[in-house]
């Protein structure tokens, strides 16, 4: 009994004198609290101008992760925020990780924002345009839905003098037409961007300023053009946020359209003051007619026609598409008073069961036209009724914006 008893006593001590080895051991050679086995684990980060990318950094042993230092480096490449990097320009850069002594580097490559435009030309900016020439109106609208009219420096006249959206670019310099003349404005104020749709892109090519052709114009253009401008602005949430609206009701007019009644002859006039004319099946608001299903007896764009084939072809409904100059109770009246009074036109059908409209061609393109092209389906299919009106308190509260809600007027 003796014997056994000094021989657990000596098993108990030979494990004692282990355990204090293994402690003595990792204090001084295989971890524990030796700082020289700290490891840092942190990948390189690529990430686009006006993109951002968390910054994942694992250190071992894990107790001296809240020992972890993160230093960004000062440049104008990146912006480091609670862990998350932000890509401001094309460029390289670091990020330096340091715990105790133990040092690592991160390098940040940031990628220049490749947009491409209507054409299929990939358009390369170094960060998000911040001081942009804009020609065309729907552009110029998107601008105010996206809340960056402060990014632009430039348009056009067109623009300027719209009673719609003039106000919002108050002060801002003139490019004159619609369509380029030459790069002075851009050059004069510094512009980093210039967006327009049609025209002679060439005038800028010397400037080197980068030239996107978006228009966001034609229905079935806008989604990739909004989706581009976004890009361009480094505004993607909020151009995804806009085009979600969007999006809702352009697929119910995809979904519809092939229901909409083909027996219903439709004819669009393009108001003028001089020469008469129709929009074809190409025009803007004939493709936004075409997209809704409806029939429209005329091809091409702007049309000139006598306004004796109007009785040859003997619309069901006629609409006149009329531009915010004349958008008043005057100038609406004038136009019903020049359709009733033309020679031949008082047995049209559309006449006789005065179905005869008048529309803002505000609803016509940009993306204001998804509701156009609600409001012909529910002109042309029975299965829907949308209310223009509506919509319209939509998209003012979509974009923050007070615009006109009233844009229909049909024929007492």
């Amino acid at each position: 009994m003796e014997r056994k008893t000094i021989a657990i006593a000596a098993i108990a001590a030979i494990i004692i004198i282990a355990a204090a080895a293994a402690v003595i051991l990792m204090n001084n050679g295989n971890g524990g609290n030796d700082k020289s086995n700290i490891q840092i684990a942190a990948s390189d980060i690529t990430v686009s101008a006006g993109d951002s990318a968390e910054l994942k950094v694992t250190v071992t042993p894990s107790k001296y992760q809240k020992d972890l230092v993160i230093t960004p480096a000062n440049t104008d490449v990146y912006s480091f925020d609670n862990g998350i990097v932000h890509g401001l320009k094309k460029g390289k850069s670091t990020i330096s990780l340091t715990v105790d002594d133990v040092k690592k580097t991160v390098n940040v490559n940031v990628t220049g924002i490749r947009v491409t435009d209507h054409n299929g030309k990939v358009v390369e900016l170094d960060k998000p345009a911040e001081r942009v020439v804009v020609y065309t109106k729907y552009m110029a609208e998107a601008f105010v839905v996206l809340g960056a009219t402060d990014k632009v420096v430039a348009t056009s006249d067109t623009v300027l003098k719209d009673t719609n959206i003039g106000s919002y670019y108050a002060g801002k310099a003139s490019v004159g037409s619609s369509s380029p003349q030459s790069a002075d404005v851009a050059i004069a104020n510094r512009a980093d961007l210039v967006i327009l749709y049609d025209g002679d892109a060439s005038v800028y090519d010397a400037s080197k300023i980068p030239v996107l052709e978006i228009g966001a114009s034609k229905l079935d253009e806008i989604h990739a053009d909004i989706t581009a401008l976004g890009l361009a602005l480094g505004m993607p949430e909020k151009a995804g946020k806009v085009l979600e609206w969007f999006d809702k009701y352009y697929k119910i007019i995809q979904e519809k359209a092939p229901t909409t009644d083909k027996t219903i002859v439709n004819t669009m006039e393009s108001w003028s003051s001089t020469k008469f004319r129709v929009m074809g099946d190409t025009s803007t608001p004939g493709t936004l007619m075409r997209l809704a299903g409806g029939n429209n007896p005329f091809e091409g764009g702007y049309v000139y026609v006598d306004v004796s084939t109007i009785i040859e072809t003997n619309p069901d409904i006629y609409y006149t598409i009329m531009y915010n100059a004349q958008w008043n109770d005057e100038g609406r009246q004038t136009q019903f008073d020049a359709i009733t009074s033309r020679a031949g036109w008082d047995n049209i059908t559309a006449i006789k069961n005065k179905e005869v409209y008048l529309i803002s061609n505000d609803l016509m393109g940009g993306l204001r036209s998804v509701i156009g092209g609600m409001y012909f389906l529910s002109m042309l299919n029975k299965d829907c009724s949308y209310d223009v009106e509506q919509l319209m308190d939509e998209f003012n509260k979509l974009g923050g914006t007070s615009f006109n809600t009233h844009l229909v007027y049909k024929m007492s």
